[in-house]
């Protein structure tokens, strides 16, 4: 944890949700902008390039007055709120879980409760004994766990499913995959993983940052690393449904020609909300 105060060159403005004065002094989404018209996580990257840096007088959010942070600069949303009150919620489960276990084994050695003796453990009877086995194996698994109806992870009737994930591989001529990195990994474990190079892997993610940081969006070519004459790309996730390819490609300033091949969108497709596409963007030189 970290304050802001004499010799920090993290952003005064930095903070904790419900703490404007505390901040994480490194990057994560539990870090908020209160500079911002509305309080919001920054990503990752901006936080590393800016936040956390002499380089926040730069932010668009701290040289102007009631200003919002723009959405390619935010983290996921609630990513932080939603994995906490799940870590909660779920102590909470097995605080109460823990509670009514001991409740029901103190009900059962009551003295009142208590089975006699004789009638605890009834013996087999001699019915029971000559019952072939595979009989009663057969009884039992016929009826002791009923067969699912439902498939595991089946999204619910009439709720509509994205159709590009993160690692799942975007793109018709050259595919890619964007990938969240997670704790331990390395971009050696991505090259390897999806029959490229790392040097392949630098060249297409824009602004990549070394050594990677947890969270932080990666995009891997796949089964190709010749990437000469193809633009860096920069990650994004739709965040509404009305939201139009044309109004993105204005406000990120790309074609929309390049934003649809890329992508592999066709011309009556339409962008549902937890999309992630690929937005291009020009190299930076090293």
């Amino acid at each position: 944890m970290s304050s802001t105060g004499h010799g920090n060159p993290a952003c005064p403005y930095l903070g904790l949700e419900d703490d404007a004065d505390t901040s994480l002094a490194f990057p994560s989404a539990w870090n908020t902008c209160h500079r911002s018209r509305r309080v919001v996580s920054p990503s990752v990257e901006h936080q590393a390039e800016y936040c956390l840096s002499e380089n926040h007088r730069k932010c668009v959010v701290f040289s102007a007055e009631q200003a919002t942070l723009p959405l390619p600069q935010r983290a996921p949303r609630n990513r932080a709120n939603k994995s906490g009150r799940r870590s909660y919620r779920s102590l909470a489960f097995i605080f109460i879980g823990i509670l009514m276990l001991a409740g029901l084994g103190w009900g059962l050695l009551a003295p009142g409760n208590l089975l006699p003796a004789a009638t605890a453990f009834p013996s087999l009877t001699m019915t029971a004994l000559m019952t072939p086995l595979a009989t009663q194996t057969a009884a039992l698994t016929h009826t002791a766990i009923p067969a699912m109806t439902q498939t595991p992870n089946a999204p619910l009737t009439g709720e509509a499913m994205s159709g590009r994930q993160l690692d799942q591989p975007i793109g018709s001529d050259y595919k890619f995959v964007i990938h969240k990195v997670l704790y331990g990994e390395n971009l050696a474990q991505y090259a390897s993983w999806h029959n490229t190079s790392v040097e392949a892997i630098m060249a297409v993610s824009y602004d990549l940052k070394t050594p990677v940081w947890v969270d932080a969006l990666v995009i891997i070519p796949v089964g190709f690393t010749n990437v000469y004459g193809l633009p860096a790309f920069e990650a994004y996730e739709v965040p509404r449904a009305d939201m139009s390819l044309n109004v993105l490609a204005l406000s990120f300033g790309v074609s929309l020609k390049d934003l649809r091949y890329y992508n592999a969108i066709g011309m009556d497709e339409s962008l549902q909300v937890g999309d992630w596409l690929l937005i291009p963007r020009p190299r930076l030189a090293p």
